[in-house]
Parts: structure tokens; sequence; C-alpha cells
């Protein structure tokens, strides 16, 4: 369990299944902490707790710390990381921005690498479905490509996971 990544996926699993008391005692649980390598970089513990904090209590204020958090601790971690907690709060906006930072680069900040070795993975992430719901998605997925692979391939994404495509 302190693994990285097992520790990561239960925290999440917890908070975004809407079991904040348990998500907030395994972050709370000196003995239970993951063990970082050099390879991962965690959100702090605090930025957690008051993630899980926001998801409890549902409201604005606490979503808006939340996600200032998340954010100021992101330019050390990938968007993989951050998307989907700014999904979970409600924060599309800074969320397609970080997309859009990801893919695209920015003004300060260029993509990492050519677009053919992005992953588009995060995109189809459950806790990500807010994303795919705004109108904003159909042009991501064109300017990405992937309306040209699905349309030449004659394959679509996996409609359970999509759900309604907006018009």
């Amino acid at each position: 369990p302190q693994e990285r990544a097992i520790w990561q996926s239960r925290f999440d699993f917890l908070v975004l299944t809407g079991r904040t008391g348990p998500a907030l005692a395994l972050v709370d649980d000196d003995d239970a902490q993951p063990v970082s390598s050099p390879d991962s970089d965690p959100l702090p513990r605090a930025v957690l707790r008051d993630f899980a904090r926001a998801m409890q209590s549902g409201a604005p204020a606490d979503a808006e710390r939340a996600a200032a958090q998340v954010i100021a601790a992101r330019p050390s971690l990938g968007s993989f990381t951050v998307v989907p907690y700014l999904c979970a709060l409600g924060r599309l906006e800074d969320a397609f921005a970080l997309v859009e930072t990801y893919f695209f680069g920015s003004a300060t900040l260029p993509p990492p690498g050519p677009l053919s070795r992005r992953k588009t993975a995060l995109l189809f992430l459950a806790r990500c479905a807010p994303l795919r719901a705004d109108p904003r998605f159909g042009d991501l997925t064109r300017r990405l490509g992937l309306d040209e692979y699905w349309r030449v391939t004659g394959t679509r994404p996996d409609a359970r996971l999509l759900g309604p495509r907006p018009a």
C-alpha cells in the first residue's frame, strides 16, 4: 500500500466515489504514506487533504481553493494527475486549459514532445467525463486528429465511455 501508484489509486478511488472520510484518513495516516521515488512526484498532502475536503463539502469556495492548490502544484506534475481532479471539482475551464497546454503548448510552455507521442488516454478516463460532455471536446478531438483516425479506421471510441456526443 505504500507504493506510490497503489496509494494514489486507493486515494483517488475513495475520494472520487464519495468516500471522503476514508480518503482523508488515508492522507492523515503518517504510517500509510507512500514512498516517493525520483520518478514519482506526488501532490503534497495538504493539497490532497483540501481536495478531499472540497469534494466532501461541495462548497464552491472550497472547490475554488482546492483547484487553485492543484493548479499551483501542476508545474511539477503531469496533466494526468490534475485534470481529473479539476473535472471532479467542476473546474472545466481550468481542465481544458491544462489539456490544451499538454497537447498544444502555450505562449510560455512548449508541448512535451511531438503530438504523436502525447497520450490521449487522459481524455477517456471515467473521471474526465465532464470534458467529453462539453461542446469543446469535439473540436479538441478534431484538432488532435482523432476524428480523422476514427474515420479512416472505421472505429469509434467506446460509447459507454463517451456518453452522448454534443451536437
